[in-house]
């Protein structure tokens, strides 16, 4: 028969092998959203006290505490920015100039 000790150190390990199995399965890497990374609730920074900074900055990191699990922890700012290149329509550019000129414009 176990002791008293033994099994409040299984029931402590069973306790701690749940909370790692939790935390694994919270996606809370690259998100568009702050995400508590210890019982994933979204946390929205604009309703908190912190705050990343008046400029958005690659890297810029904040202190946030969960209203769900009152835990704090820290989150990273991750931007990533994309590019549109549009063709420039020539012929219209042509038109516009000709109209100019026939009606009496800069020759």
């Amino acid at each position: 028969m176990k002791n008293i000790k033994a099994l409040e150190a299984e029931a402590n390990e069973a306790r701690a092998a749940k909370k790692a199995a939790r935390s694994k399965q919270i996606d809370h890497e690259y998100t568009c959203e702050v995400v508590c990374p210890y019982c994933g609730e979204t946390v929205d920074p604009s309703d908190s006290d912190y705050t990343f900074g008046y400029y958005w900055r690659d890297g810029a990191e904040s202190d946030f505490e969960c209203g769900d699990c009152s835990r704090k922890f820290s989150a990273q700012m991750n931007i990533h920015v994309t590019y549109t290149a549009k063709k420039i329509d020539q012929e219209s550019e042509v038109v516009v100039t000709w109209i100019h000129h026939y009606r009496g414009g800069e020759k």
